[in-house]
């Protein structure tokens, strides 16, 4: 929220709108949207089309060079914290991503 000169409270700006805490309202005015997608309701009802879609598209991640790796090894993980946790994941797709691009440039898929 921000103020007017009377001291009134503005609606909240849209980024795009500039954002008067980052100042960066110019760069983003010039933004535009690439394609769209819809918003698909929540409904209380299962629908096969989206399960079909939802299903399509789990294969195509699938398909993609790494999509088959979790980079985490099998096993079971006891964390004190949420932040050792999410370490320990970073950690992992960290390495397993330098051995991607090691491979890549040792000439291997």
């Amino acid at each position: 929220m921000t103020l007017d000169s009377n001291g009134s409270e503005d609606a909240p700006r849209n980024v795009a709108q500039g954002s008067p805490i980052t100042g960066q309202g110019k760069e983003f005015e010039k933004m535009r949207t690439l394609g769209s997608r819809k918003e698909r309701p929540i409904s209380r009802i299962a629908s096969g089309v989206l399960l079909a879609e939802g299903a399509r598209f789990n294969d195509e991640i699938h398909r993609l060079p790494t999509g088959n790796r979790t980079f985490i090894p099998k096993g079971l993980y006891c964390f004190m914290t949420h932040a050792e946790a999410n370490q320990h994941q970073l950690d992992c797709l960290t390495r397993g991503m330098a051995k991607i691009a090691q491979e890549r440039a040792d000439g291997g898929s």
